[in-house]
């Protein structure tokens, strides 16, 4: 039988899933398996991780100014992440454009074709 977490123990579950983006996002999805709310913040992570992955290896391919966009793009995702984390603290389904809509396709698909 799955444990009651309390609304806040939820939330603050939900923000942690993004402080290491795809390892702390597989440790929520393990570990909440009946929480939708928080298994949707922890796909988010998790795929924002690896998109953020993916661009650094596309980024790197570019000679001298690639480095430099890795910069801006690292800046701009620890902002994100900082974003994401408030709004999953603050109880806000709060879904990104394209990587949000795949990670509540798989949390429940019938809630996103809605």
């Amino acid at each position: 039988m799955p444990a009651q977490r309390s609304e806040s123990e939820r939330r603050s579950i939900a923000a942690l899933a993004y402080i290491l983006g795809p390892l702390t996002g597989v440790i929520c999805i393990l570990a909440c398996r009946d929480d939708q709310y928080v298994r949707f913040h922890a796909w988010q992570s998790l795929l924002l991780g690896a998109f953020v992955a993916l661009a650094v290896v596309a980024l790197d391919a570019v000679p001298l100014l690639g480095l430099g966009m890795v910069f801006f793009l690292f800046l701009g995702a620890g902002l994100l992440t900082l974003l994401l984390m408030w709004q999953a603290y603050s109880g806000r389904w709060f879904v990104l454009p394209l990587l949000g809509d795949v990670a509540l396709e798989i949390v429940n698909p019938d809630r996103a074709r809605e």
